[in-house]
């Protein structure tokens, strides 16, 4: 099992991704941080709606850029669910978070 925390992810993509492929027993591999230049297969898979997984809706947010790393705070709505779930609290305590 590995924890794989967002923060170091964005900041150490290749050091994170590493230590995930050495636990599928993979190894690293120049260009799986470029992987929209290779051709993939998902451009052969269909979702279970028929849909293309680029014509998704979180591949459509994505490609307008609607989730924006330049939040620094939730939003309310995020908070009041947080608030209200002492089992969410719990477990982002545990991963260190507050």
């Amino acid at each position: 099992m590995v924890t794989i925390r967002y923060e170091d992810l964005v900041q150490n993509p290749k050091q994170v991704l590493t230590k995930v492929l050495s636990v599928l027993g993979f190894e690293y591999e120049e260009g799986m941080q470029e992987f929209w230049n290779f051709e993939h297969s998902d451009d052969k898979l269909t979702l279970w709606d028929g849909r293309k997984p680029a014509q998704s809706a979180w591949a459509k947010d994505l490609g307008e850029k609607k989730i924006k790393n330049t939040v620094s705070a939730p939003s309310e709505d995020i908070l009041k669910i947080y608030n209200n779930s002492p089992g969410l609290r719990k477990l982002n305590e545990r991963f260190g978070y507050q």
